[in-house]
This record gives structure tokens, C-alpha cells and sequence, in this order.
């Protein structure tokens, strides 16, 4: 009898990316094996994450219905969760105790969540909270071996037995172009607009690249664009800096790049758009931050400069729109790395083995069902146990 999996996620899918593609895979993968698939997530949902979790036969549900209600939620993860795997939600969050309450229901935690650098390890009741549910977990899956070391250091955990699955990215769908495109020499990152991801940082050390004619494409939105447009204009280069906005056709603009940029400032998880970049056969350039030295190695696969260095992050842009050569095996050996290790078909396959593996557990503390697709366990009054629905 197939499993009912529940992935839930602070994710609001707005547009067609790696952890979108990751999660509409996952759902697709475990449904053709014979699982039920519900997902617990954020609106707005993009229209091609709702066709496919539909195609596919997986459900969708707003996790703040969930939530509303403590035990109208934990009834509902008990009636609809087999295994619930959940992710880039706070391992002290409302859900993460809901779902400790919610026995036998199996607990997989996939820690993907980026810090501030400047973030230090909590009290020891806090750590006390983060122990607690780590020994009610099955699995605590890291998306890097930085992620695993973090979760010891800051949240007192023993992660010594924890799986790290790096996240991956659809490598037929970001491959390396077949020749460059006539034009100007273009420099592109792909991030959110926040403080953390140091498009300023970029925008600055652009403005020190000593190629008149090169350009930058900055792709993504949030609440620092109006900064960024006056930053630009104020530095003299707004006429070279392009802000694209909110994208879904990522590969091909990285078609159009030369060199690609990421500024993280604050401790990056894994970096998907670097993958991305990576997978694509660019050159990159990107702070060492977090796990981003795992991903690249520096003058390897990548370049490395530390994070808020405008004039260091300015000389490594230079250095490779002015060598061509070193660029393109730069390139190459990034789309070797990616292939070899950030292929989301991997991470997929290696995320049901461990659901399957916690379901076949919680089979044995389970009551025997009737069908894989039981309905909500009737609610308290005063609660609310929300329905899973078709995604539309």
C-alpha cells in the first residue's frame, strides 16, 4: 500500500525555478511509485506548478489552514501524513510542533534555510526546543555539509548521522549555449532583492569593471529595487544596468551571460541560481559564503572573493571578461561539477528513499487503513481541519 506524503514548505511558487522543478519532480516521482502526494504551501501559485502537482494527481492546501488551528492542524497531519517532509519552515515553528504531536505521522526535516552572517547560536532553551524535535524526527536531511555543521554548532544537535542531499537543478534544461551571442559583454546574477543577497554589493563593483560596454542584468524583485535603481543612477551606470524583474525563462538569459555574480552577504544554504549558472557552462563569481565552497572551488570551477568586497568582486569580474580562455574552462568545469553532483533527479530519488524508509517505520505504529486517501479526522469545536484540494 503506497504512502500519503505531505510536503510542506514556506514556498510560494511564483515563478518557474530549481526548488520549484524540485518539488513538481518530487510530487511526480512519488506518485508514479504509488504514493498519495499533498502539498502544504504559500500563495501566489504560479499556473505551471498548479497544471503539474494537478497532472500529476497531488493536492494542495494553504499552510496557514493548517496552522490556524493547533490541534484541528495535528488531527489533520494524523488523518492525511504518513510522512510529512517539510522544509525551509522554522525547526521550532508551529508546524514543526504540530507535527510532533501528530505521532505516528514520520518526520523528515530538510534544513535548506540561509542565515545572517552575523546570526549567533540561541539560548539553551531555545536549543533545548531545537533538540526536542530533532529526536521526535526520523531524518534530518542537510542540503549542504555546511547546513549539517551549522545545525551542530548553533542548534546543539547531533547531526552526526544526518544525510546530506545537495539540491539540484534541471540539467536539460540549463545547458551550456552552443556559441555567444553577437553584443555587448554581459555580467547577470540572479537573486531576491533583499539586503542579504548584496545586489549593492554588485552594483558597486560593476561600476569599477573597466569595460565601458559591458552590461548588467540583474533578475529578481523585492523591497530594495527602488534603492538599487537610485544606487545605480547615483554611481553613474544606470544606462548599463538592466533589472529584468521576476523571471521564468532564466536558461535562456543565461544564454546571453557571460559572467554570472552572485553577492550573497548573509551564510547561503546551497545557492540554487548558482547551480543554475553552474549547469549552464558560465563562469561564476561568487562570494564565499556558506555553502558556495562547496559548490565552487575556487579557480577551478568558479571564483571565490569574500562577501562586501566591491573592488576584489570588480578585479575577478574583470579578470574574466578579459580572458576568455580561463572563462570557458571555468565554465566547463562547472557544468562537469554540476552533472556530477547538483542533478535534480538525484536529490529526488534520494528523498523518497528516505520517506519510504521513515513510512515503512511508521507502518508499524500505524492502524491499518481502509484506502490510501482517508479524509480529515473530525475536528474539535473550535478547530479547524482543512480539506486537501485539487491545485487551481
Amino acid at each position: 500500500m503506497g504512502l500519503r506524503i505531505t510536503l510542506a514548505s514556506d514556498l510560494a511558487p511564483r515563478k518557474i525555478g530549481s526548488m520549484e522543478e524540485t518539488f513538481v519532480a518530487f510530487a511526480r516521482a512519488a506518485r508514479a511509485r504509488g504514493h498519495d502526494v499533498h502539498l502544504l504551501g504559500r500563495p501566489p501559485v504560479h499556473p505551471w506548478f498548479a497544471r503539474e502537482l494537478q497532472a500529476c494527481g497531488a493536492t494542495w492546501t494553504e499552510i496557514a489552514k493548517v496552522e490556524q488551528s493547533f490541534v484541528g492542524g495535528v488531527q489533520w497531519l494524523r488523518a492525511h501524513a504518513d510522512v510529512l517532509l517539510y522544509t525551509l519552515l522554522p525547526l521550532r515553528g508551529r508546524l514543526a510542533l504540530q507535527a510532533a504531536a501528530a505521532w505516528p505521522t514520520q518526520l523528515i526535516y530538510l534544513d535548506e534555510t540561509s542565515t545572517p552572517s552575523g546570526w549567533t547560536r540561541p539560548g539553551a532553551l531555545r536549543r533545548a526546543g531545537y533538540q526536542l524535535i530533532h529526536r521526535r524526527m526520523h531524518t534530518y536531511l542537510c542540503c549542504s555539509e555546511y547546513v549539517r555543521q551549522r545545525g551542530m554548532a548553533l542548534y546543539g544537535l547531533d547531526l552526526s548521522d544526518a544525510r546530506v542531499i545537495y539540491n539540484g537543478v534541471n540539467l536539460d534544461r540549463f545547458t551550456p549555449r552552443a556559441s555567444r551571442p553577437a553584443g555587448p559583454p554581459r555580467v547577470m546574477t540572479v537573486i531576491n532583492l533583499i539586503a542579504e543577497k548584496g545586489a549593492d554589493t554588485l552594483i558597486e563593483a560593476f561600476a569599477q569593471v573597466p569595460v565601458p560596454d559591458a552590461r548588467l542584468a540583474i533578475a529578481g524583485r523585492g523591497i530594495q529595487l527602488p534603492m538599487l535603481e537610485e544606487q545605480a543612477r547615483a554611481l553613474g551606470i544606470a544606462d548599463r544596468v538592466d533589472f529584468l524583474g521576476l523571471r521564468d525563462d532564466v536558461q535562456a538569459l543565461l544564454h546571453e551571460t557571460d559572467v554570472f555574480v552572485h553577492p550573497a552577504r548573509w551564510q547561503e544554504a546551497f545557492g540554487y541560481s548558482v547551480a543554475e549558472a553552474m549547469a549552464s557552462g558560465l563562469p561564476v563569481v561568487s562570494t564565499d559564503r556558506g555553502a558556495l565552497g562547496e559548490l565552487i572551488e575556487d579557480g577551478v570551477s568558479g571564483l571565490l572573493v569574500p562577501g562586501e568586497d566591491p573592488p576584489r568582486m570588480a578585479a575577478a569580474i574583470t579578470r574574466l571578461l578579459t580572458n576568455p580562455d580561463e572563462a570557458a574552462r571555468l565554465g566547463a568545469a562547472a557544468r562537469a561539477k554540476a552533472v556530477a553532483q547538483f542533478d535534480y533527479r538525484r536529490a529526488v530519488d534520494a528523498m523518497i528513499e528516505v520517506v519510504e524508509a521513515a513510512g515503512a517505520r511508521g507502518a508499524r505504529s500505524r492502524p491499518a487503513r481502509a484506502t490510501s486517501s482517508a479524509r480529515p479526522a473530525k475536528a474539535r469545536p473550535g478547530s479547524s481541519a482543512p480539506r486537501p484540494s485539487p491545485c487551481s
